[in-house]
């Protein structure tokens, strides 16, 4: 996940000039910990540091409305998420390690609700630079 949004702000790479990368698939996570999250959630936990400082804008979200143990489909971070989440004393390493990235969402208030869709094409991935 990384490489691929390094690889996509690097080859896309021109402050004046806005992007917008529209993704379907179905990402993963290999869950070690207890914590309450999902693949969603924690693929956007993991681009927050990514994003920071950046105009850049992720939304990650199932099309069902679902999200591993939580009731979220996703969430929406930017490139001041992961500063936010920092000033307000999250352990970001420890929660990442324990899989609560739907803690972690649900503190900063970027998880993304939607309720169960009774569709279940893929997970939608939004990536924005204005």
């Amino acid at each position: 996940m990384s490489r691929f949004l390094n690889r996509t702000f690097a080859q896309n790479f021109d402050p004046g000039r806005p992007l917008l990368l529209i993704a379907g698939a179905e990402t993963g996570v290999i869950v070690r910990g207890t914590g309450k999250g999902g693949r969603n959630s924690e693929f956007a936990m993991r681009a927050a540091p990514l994003l920071a400082g950046t105009p850049g804008v992720l939304l990650v979200a199932g099309t069902d409305g679902t999200d591993g143990s939580t009731s979220n489909a996703g969430a929406i971070v930017d490139g001041m998420t992961f500063a936010k989440g920092e000033a307000m004393g999250l352990d970001y390493s420890a929660m990442l390690r324990n899989n609560d990235s739907g803690s972690w969402c649900d503190a900063l208030g970027c998880s993304l609700a939607t309720g169960h869709t009774g569709v279940n094409l893929a997970d939608v991935i939004m990536l924005a630079r204005g």
